[in-house]
């Protein structure tokens, strides 16, 4: 194999090769809007005994993060903890709005563990869970 060609299969196996994933709550909005506008303000570890229960804030859900390289990251939010005016706000369009660059670090960490570019994502949505790829 010639040196392109393993860089090619190692960005093929980051691609599908899961590097960490979370439970967290994710409050909606930019950082430098104090959590207004469109995008991810903050992300917080959840505990897993909030999976069944969490609870509805206008603006924040809880979402299942993985994360397979740096900026690939999939979130699935749970429906059921998803107000209806954060549904009509952030998902109704099908597509996912973000306005400024996010940068998130396990709070273990020192250094950036994903980071979730400017843009505009598609949503794929079932009965439970609402996908968004970021990539």
């Amino acid at each position: 194999m010639t040196p392109s060609n393993n860089k090619f299969a190692a960005a093929a196996e980051c691609e599908y090769t899961i590097q960490f994933q979370i439970l967290a709550e994710v409050e909606f909005g930019v950082v430098s809007k104090k959590c207004r506008n469109f995008g991810i303000c903050r992300i917080t570890p959840a505990k897993l005994d909030d999976l069944g229960s969490a609870t509805t804030q206008d603006r924040k859900s809880t979402a299942i993060a993985t994360v397979f390289c740096k900026n690939h990251v999939e979130m699935d939010f749970l429906k059921h903890s998803i107000t209806s005016s954060t549904y009509d706000r952030y998902f109704s369009c099908k597509r996912f709005l973000v306005d400024e660059d996010f940068e998130y670090s396990l709070p273990q960490s020192k250094s950036v563990d994903f980071s979730i570019q400017k843009g505009e994502y598609d949503i794929q949505e079932n009965n439970t869970l609402i996908k968004v790829i970021f990539k």
